[in-house]
């Protein structure tokens, strides 16, 4: 009486897309939230398919008053199969941007509050969509058979709900992703490649009213329509609708100030 739900968080690379295809056939309800499931997911879930989004924690990101001291920040990796970020990283510096890095690549941790406590002082905060396998990861690792392949790397990451949560202005590479959550131009920036990517925060830098309209724009989307209320109710009220399963959690007021 129980129902399975399997909510997959990275359908972008090969391997995770694999196990989720496994998965999708014995779940009751798939739910993905960093892209749309394709025709085969679908199928094989048997149309029982939620598109969601990353939930993050509100109490961590909200902002709290500080000055925006950071002109442009980038807290990830741009090294190893993410190394084609690491151009648009150098262009900026060589064209005296200010650009506040941190994580593994540059060899600065920081703590989940650190982060937060950086984005929260960012105006702007880039994120990059794309993934470039490394060769060892487009083979299974026993078999030596290589995955299937999908051509649209792209997904959405957590960090864009962490950066419009924050009302940092999300500075986001170019893909046809995002746009099932956002709308560009009017929640985020979109940038093609590292001479588009260098003109436009010039631009917003020195525009500050239209920086934080857009990202003021992003964060009430993020709070109205992609919060924990509004996922798990999206989750659950269709399975509690389908009369199917005896044995559902039961509603529970939940305090987030």
């Amino acid at each position: 009486g129980a129902a399975f739900i399997c909510i997959c968080l990275d359908l972008a690379k090969p391997y995770y897309r694999n196990a989720v295809k496994v998965l999708a056939g014995e779940c009751d309800l798939l739910v993905t939230t960093d892209q749309p499931a394709d025709a085969e997911l679908t199928a094989r879930a048997q149309g029982r398919v939620m598109l969601g989004w990353h939930v993050v924690d509100t109490s961590a990101f909200t902002p709290r008053g500080q000055e925006r001291d950071l002109d442009v920040s980038f807290v990830g990796k741009f090294d190893g199969h993410y190394d084609y970020r690491e151009p648009f990283l150098t262009h900026l510096g060589d064209n005296g941007i200010e650009l506040f890095l941190a994580g593994s690549s540059a060899g600065r941790f920081l703590s989940n509050d650190a982060y937060a406590d950086v984005i929260r002082r960012s105006r702007i905060a880039l994120n990059f969509s794309g993934f470039e396998a490394v060769s060892m990861w487009d083979s299974h690792p026993l078999t030596g058979r290589p995955h299937n392949v999908i051509a649209d790397r792209h997904h959405l990451k957590a960090r864009v709900f962490e950066i419009m949560e924050s009302e940092a202005l999300l500075f986001e590479s170019e893909n046809n992703v995002i746009t099932e959550w956002f709308e560009p131009g009017v929640h985020y920036v979109p940038f093609s490649d590292k001479g588009d990517l260098l003109e436009k925060i010039r631009y917003y830098l020195a525009n500050e009213d239209e920086r934080q309209a857009i990202a003021a724009a992003g964060r009430r989307l993020v709070l109205e329509k992609y919060n924990a209320h509004g996922f798990w109710h999206e989750v659950f009220d269709p399975l509690y609708a389908s009369g199917r399963f005896q044995r559902l959690p039961t509603w529970r007021d939940v305090q987030l100030d």
